[in-house]
């Protein structure tokens, strides 16, 4: 990786730099495979987390400024950047046109969940590992898990997490896309709302498509090839969650799920 961002640096291309963000495992690798379709523009190598710009839990700016630096023009950084005011304020600074992918946050926890327990390098695996249920394993992703030692949490609860990234909701200069509107019909969406969105995304980062260009990159954007890809079903959470789940979820985000309009009120 080091070679290829070294490489891609010295690869301009034309305006802008993208950001492509989300919550982790809410859609991110859908969202640069998209990008990676687009005419010219290409992956920077690049990929920024709230855990590389911090140290002893502190945010440094000036790290994000350096990263955002590196990239060049028609290149795009995967990122799980939360929407903090510094963090919103540098991605607008440099010039960058933002794409923020969003996923059914019960979606997410069931990916979150069979991630970790996939990832053996995973800080939490060998905690979620020793849990003796899945159901437990899902309460402790819905609810947070906290280092009883330390008194720090070593996963923040669901409504955390979604209330930290939210504020790209209504960024400017920043696209917000549905996961389920982007896997098409082979990913159990609907075709015509993927070919909707794909072309908006493309002229929100100034890349316009034919027709033909637009039903080839749809045909190539979803693949289970991903190496963090499980099932990417829409509604998984509907073959995990028991009513206790259910109930833990409504207490804790349902105005979230609101939010995001995968729900209308508690009656799910």
């Amino acid at each position: 990786m080091p070679l290829y961002q070294a490489w891609a640096r010295t690869r301009p291309g034309r305006p802008p730099r993208v950001l492509a963000n989300s919550l982790p495992k809410a859609g991110t690798h859908l969202l640069t495979a998209l990008l990676a379709e687009l005419p010219d523009m290409r992956f920077s190598g690049e990929h920024l987390t709230a855990f590389d710009l911090q140290e002893d839990r502190t945010f440094h700016a000036e790290r994000l400024e350096k990263r955002l630096d590196r990239i060049r023009d028609g290149q795009y950084v995967s990122a799980h950047l939360p929407a903090w005011p510094q963090v919103v304020s540098a991605v607008e600074g440099h010039g960058y046109r933002s794409v923020f992918i969003v996923r059914d946050p019960r979606d997410t926890v069931v990916s979150d969940v069979f991630y970790i327990l996939g990832f053996k390098r995973h800080p939490l695996h060998e905690r979620f590992r020793k849990m003796p249920t899945m159901d437990e394993r899902l309460m402790a992703a819905i609810g947070g898990l906290s280092d009883e030692r330390r008194g720090v949490p070593l996963m923040e609860s669901m409504a955390a997490r979604i209330e930290a990234y939210s504020g790209w909701l209504s960024a400017p200069s920043t696209k917000v896309v549905r996961f389920e509107d982007l896997v098409g019909g082979r990913g159990g969406g609907n075709d015509a709302a993927q070919l909707a969105e794909i072309r908006a995304i493309a002229e929100h980062v100034g890349r316009s498509l034919t027709g033909e260009e637009l039903q080839s990159v749809a045909t190539r954007v979803w693949s289970p090839r991903s190496s963090t890809f499980r099932r990417g079903a829409i509604g998984d959470w509907r073959d995990h969650f028991t009513s206790q789940h259910v109930e833990a979820v409504k207490e804790a985000a349902s105005r979230y799920l609101v939010e995001l309009g995968y729900e209308t009120g508690d009656a799910w």
